[in-house]
């Protein structure tokens, strides 16, 4: 075998270069799923990104054993969606796609085998809340996951992965998903691991990012510059649900009025956790996109923040980010002394 007799690092720089090579990547599968005999490959699959998403997000020792062991206490492949056609004849009009869509990785979890036998037959909505006792790829389903967990969304954060809440999931819901595994698969099997290097972030381009305004610019020259902004978004966070797309809307609409006031020179770059305003390549501030759009401000001290948190107190600071993060409600004027105080900071003004 070409694999016998080789040392650690030759075997690393062999499968790197293998993974390097391959033809067809991860986020190519869009049809990926449980089909014919291949349950164990999808269990095996299922756990590695399981224990990938808890094991970065807490610093945990890996639970990967435990996820692919045998026997009473073992784990099985959950079905987001139950096994009734008829409960979704709206969206398809044939039994067969209906199992083609329900089998692919982006509608499967690996639960606990007592878990998936009490309620695996249950519909969506009932069955959510059952999910927040389980493994983290699994909370992630619900909205409470992304509440008080700084472990978490830091991970996303860095990783950039699309992960939200579902409070539905439906047919688009289940590409969504089908699409955040994709990405996150492509991270578990990286080459860049195997060479003991971070994985990529994932964003829409290879190179970090979306940056809309390569060059900063002082403002919007165009006649319907809040139109053109809300298409923009639309058209990028179309994975998105409607109602944060809209929230998103708003405040970056907010946030380009303000800035044209000010005529202060901002590059703008987003991608799935936050759209940000730059100084170089350095954030300065924008919306946090983590459960629902947030103001928030990067690169001051939690000091600096207190001392200007007259008008308005911050919800959440992250010390190793150096992030503040404002309540709901919110708006870009109560907070302009902050953010024309980090823009001279990193100016250097």
């Amino acid at each position: 075998h070409e694999l016998r007799g080789r040392s650690t690092s030759e075997l690393i720089e062999l499968l790197s270069s293998r993974l390097r090579d391959a033809s067809v990547g991860f986020a190519s599968s869009n049809r990926f799923g449980l089909y014919g005999g291949n349950r164990p490959k999808i269990r095996l699959v299922l756990a590695r990104m399981t224990d990938y998403v808890e094991t970065q997000s807490s610093g945990q020792p890996s639970r990967f054993p435990e996820y692919v062991r045998r026997g009473r206490n073992s784990y099985e492949i959950e079905h987001i969606w139950a096994d009734h056609f008829e409960d979704h004849l709206e969206e398809f009009t044939h039994e067969v796609e209906f199992e083609d869509y329900r089998n692919r990785i982006g509608g499967l979890l690996l639960l606990p085998k007592k878990s998936n036998a009490s309620y695996g037959d249950l519909p969506y909505g009932e069955k959510r809340k059952h999910y927040l006792k389980e493994n983290l790829l699994a909370q992630s389903l619900h909205e409470r996951a992304y509440e008080r967990n700084p472990g978490f969304l830091q991970f996303i954060e860095e990783s950039g992965l699309p992960f939200q809440d579902y409070p539905e999931f439906r047919r688009a819901e289940l590409d969504k998903r089908q699409r955040l595994y994709q990405h996150l698969a492509e991270q578990v099997w990286s080459p860049e691991r195997l060479l003991g290097k971070e994985p990529k972030p994932f964003s829409p381009t290879s190179e970090g990012p979306y940056d809309l305004a390569p060059n900063p610019t002082p403002g919007l020259a165009d006649p319907e510059p809040d139109e053109r902004i809300r298409t923009e978004i639309r058209e990028f966070y179309s994975d998105m649900r409607p109602d944060k797309v809209s929230q998103l809307c708003e405040r970056v609409v907010e946030l380009h009025r303000l800035i044209e006031e000010e005529g202060w020179q901002l590059a703008r770059k987003f991608n799935q956790s936050y759209y940000a305003f730059y100084i170089g390549n350095t954030r300065v501030f924008g919306v946090n996109l983590f459960s629902l759009p947030r103001f928030a401000v990067w690169q001051l001290t939690r000091a600096e923040v207190e001392q200007r948190s007259s008008q308005c107190e911050f919800a959440v600071y992250r010390e190793n980010e150096r992030q503040a993060i404002y309540p709901r409600g919110t708006s870009a004027a109560q907070l302009r002394p902050i953010f024309e105080f980090a823009y001279r900071k990193i100016q250097g003004d």
